[in-house]
């Protein structure tokens, strides 16, 4: 069973390959989900409170490459881009246009926007991530080089899987003293198929906000909390998903957040396990049904 520890990103064009010439051991399973994601800490001391201005979290949503983020995940066929909150199998994401893509890689209107902002020269993140991950140090990494020429300088906080959401995420305390800038999560819908409100209301509600909730970056928009009141006294599901998908459109118009990939989940399994079934709420496979040979 993996649980953290996944196929290496260096050897999975091998199993891709492996699959698509009929091989059995690995799989690629929908999540509907998004890992990892980058939260920003709308509440964080650090550069003059750079982070609650809008045109700050923009500028950073700009200087990102998601291409390159996704090569380090994988490559597009594990890893499909993401420019917005939803991804795919979520109600809702269906709805928000095929186009939207408010922060394609923009070097020189980074620099403008952090200008204008009142950050001629630049700021300094601290960005936490996973450092047992196999892919979060190379996103650190990517995130470096490529946003280093719009002057968005960037400090490595590697820390354990275990502490990354106990002693960081979660902690009000670390946001207030501004441990962190950015931090890389994740995060899946809790049920499939109408599982938008497993997003907007835990994620980005204001009752939300950490330590009550996953609300990390402490955004709190009465416009959105009416909207997920409005999508649960839709009259029917389509009425429903119009309205996530505006949420989706407002939160990600915010640059609270910075989607990278709706991401497939890469098992595999030697040979002797058989019946082994992908269940996308475990991201896994089930290890109730499985069966050894010898």
């Amino acid at each position: 069973m993996e649980f953290n520890a996944f196929p290496p990103v260096s050897a999975l064009p091998g199993l891709i390959t492996e699959m698509q010439h009929g091989g059995t051991n690995f799989n690629l399973g929908p999540t509907s989900g998004s890992n990892p994601y980058f939260a920003f800490n709308l509440i964080s001391p650090n550069n003059n409170k750079a982070l609650s201005k809008l045109q700050v979290r923009q500028a950073i949503s700009y200087a990102l490459n998601r291409d390159h983020l996704i090569q380090d995940a994988g490559g597009p066929i594990v890893n499909p881009p993401l420019t917005h909150i939803l991804p795919s199998g979520n109600g809702g994401a269906q709805n928000v246009p095929a186009h939207f893509n408010p922060y394609p890689t923009d070097i020189a209107k980074a620099k403008s926007l952090l200008k204008a902002a009142g950050y001629p020269n630049g700021i300094t993140l601290n960005v936490a991530y996973n450092a047992t991950s196999t892919v979060e140090p190379k996103m650190f990494q990517t995130m470096q080089a490529d946003m280093a020429p719009a002057g968005i300088k960037v400090k490595a906080l590697a820390v354990p899987s275990a502490d990354l959401y106990t002693k960081y995420a979660y902690s009000l305390s670390a946001a207030q003293k501004g441990s962190w800038d950015v931090i890389m999560v994740g995060w899946g819908p809790d049920w499939y198929g109408t599982g938008a409100l497993s997003w907007f209301n835990p994620l980005y509600s204001c009752a939300a906000k950490v330590p009550n909730g996953s609300n990390y970056e402490q955004f709190c928009s009465s416009q959105l909390d009416g909207m997920i009141s409005q999508a649960l006294k839709a009259p029917s599901e389509s009425a429903a998903d119009q309205t996530w998908a505006q949420a989706d459109q407002l939160v990600t118009n915010q640059a609270i957040t910075y989607q990278i990939t709706q991401s497939y989940q890469p098992n595999y399994h030697s040979s002797f396990v058989h019946n082994a079934v992908y269940v996308p709420s475990i991201q896994n496979f089930d290890p109730t049904n499985v069966w050894l040979s010898s």
